[in-house]
C-alpha cells in the first residue's frame, strides 16, 4: 500500500502485478481519513506501507501542519490492524521508489 497523505490522500493498493484499489480520500476532517484508511486496511490487508514523509517540504508549504498528522493516523490505523513493515519516503524520491515498488502495476492504471 502506498499513500501520499494529506487532507486529499492518495492511495494504491497492489499485490504483486494486481492493482487491488487506488483513488483518493477528498477529506473534511480527520475522522474522515481514519475511517476511509480503516475500511482499506481491514478490506485489502496490506503486507507493506509506503508514506511520503513531509520532512523534506519547503518551509512555506502550508500543507506541513497537516501532512504529520494524516500521516499518524495512516500509521495508527495500518498498525493496529496489518502491523506490517512500513517506510517513509522523501518527496523528491517518492515517485521513483512507487515506481520501483509498483512498477508492473502502472501499466494496469486506466488511460
Amino acid at each position: 500500500m502506498t499513500v501520499d497523505p494529506g487532507m486529499r490522500c492518495g492511495y494504491a493498493i497492489g499485490r504483486g502485478a494486481e492493482l487491488l484499489a487506488y483513488g483518493t480520500i477528498y477529506a473534511k476532517d480527520y475522522d474522515q481519513i481514519t475511517e476511509e484508511m480503516k475500511e482499506l486496511v481491514e478490506t485489502y490487508k496490506p503486507q507493506r506501507l509506503i508514506l511520503e514523509d513531509w520532512r523534506g517540504y519547503e518551509p512555506d508549504i502550508k500543507a506541513k501542519h497537516k501532512t504529520p498528522i494524516v500521516i499518524g493516523i495512516v500509521l495508527a490505523v495500518y498498525k493496529c490492524i496489518a502491523n506490517g513493515p512500513y517506510e517513509l519516503v522523501l518527496y523528491n524520491s517518492w515517485s521513483a521508489r512507487f515506481k520501483r515498488a509498483y512498477f508492473t502495476v502502472f501499466h494496469l492504471l486506466p488511460e
